[in-house]
């Protein structure tokens, strides 16, 4: 069966080359130059058109070309008979954890308050943290917030972990539940959102989450725009419960020039950048998809649709 590639951005051109080497007996084809949709079994997507199931009626496979999945749930109609797959890259869990560090240190040492000042001529120090006395929060402890978690408190940060259901890492604080929220975030400096988005974690931080965080506490999104609920984090940033946001990721995206984020002093932005995939290391994963696939085998990194993860 042929593979159709389905992106919403214009980076189909490295994917069909790669996939078109390594199987070279199978037709590959960018979504709209498919001359048999019939044949299609494979869709390699990244928040591809809504009607995808209707155009290739006989899909098996949906396989995500990143870590996240959100953007296929919500395909219409889902059905059940339609396996999804996403992209587990220990690159991708590494890079995120780099972003996430250098967010939290640039705040550590003020870097972007000094970039404004440089601006304006002004010489003002500033005094600033140190490693061993700041706390972080990873919330969502999958594949990569393990690692974030992990890789933040072997370099002697205080980390405090939250997942869904009770996870165990080593010098990593983990909690759990409603209770284990408030526990978890109640101490941090920094929070960092790498959870998945799902229906019951859909517009998780609003005000009721921000009232609970530490004041003066540092939000950073490296997870899904619909994490968050954007008015309450205007509020919390008014009120100056919270400091600061970095956001790497948005509702809508690019973010529209006349979002209000733009404009907000206290709220740092980048282009949904923080990890992205390479295709040459997560080719071999998708190729084995496929085989198994058609198989008929276990796939790699199956996505729960009831779970959303």
């Amino acid at each position: 069966m042929d593979i159709v590639i389905c992106f919403s951005n214009k980076s189909e051109d490295s994917w069909l080359k790669a996939l078109r080497q390594a199987l070279p007996n199978i037709g590959v084809y960018k979504d709209g130059d498919v001359p048999d949709s019939s044949k299609v079994g494979v869709a390699l997507c990244w928040y591809p058109q809504k009607d995808l199931l209707l155009d290739y009626p006989n899909l098996k496979l949906i396989q995500s070309v990143g870590a996240g999945v959100d953007h296929l749930l919500d395909l219409d109609p889902m059905s059940l008979s339609v396996k999804i797959a996403r992209i587990v890259d220990p690159a991708l869990s590494r890079d995120m954890f780099e972003f996430s560090l250098a967010v939290v240190l640039a705040q550590m040492k003020n870097l972007s308050t000094y970039l404004s000042d440089k601006g304006t001529k002004n010489w003002n120090p500033i005094g600033y943290q140190r490693i061993n006395e700041v706390t972080v929060a990873v919330l969502g402890l999958g594949k990569i917030g393990s690692e974030l978690a992990s890789s933040f408190a072997e370099l002697g940060f205080k980390v405090n972990g939250f997942a869904n259901s009770p996870k165990q890492l080593n010098k990593v604080s983990c909690f759990s539940g409603e209770e284990g929220l408030e526990r978890a975030v109640s101490t941090a400096d920094y929070i960092i959102n790498i959870l998945p988005l799902t229906t019951s974690t859909e517009g998780f931080y609003n005000t009721a989450f921000f009232d609970t965080c530490k004041h003066g506490a540092f939000f950073i999104n490296v997870g899904r725009g619909g994490h968050l609920m954007e008015h309450d984090l205007l509020k919390a940033l008014e009120s100056e419960k919270l400091s600061g946001a970095y956001l790497d990721v948005f509702r809508k995206e690019p973010l529209p020039k006349e979002h209000p984020f733009w404009a907000y002093q206290g709220i740092q932005i980048s282009p949904h950048v923080a990890a992205v995939t390479n295709s040459k290391t997560a080719l071999t994963q998708i190729v084995d998809n496929y085989r198994r696939i058609m198989n008929n085998e276990a796939l790699l990194n199956e996505v729960s649709v009831v779970k959303g993860y």
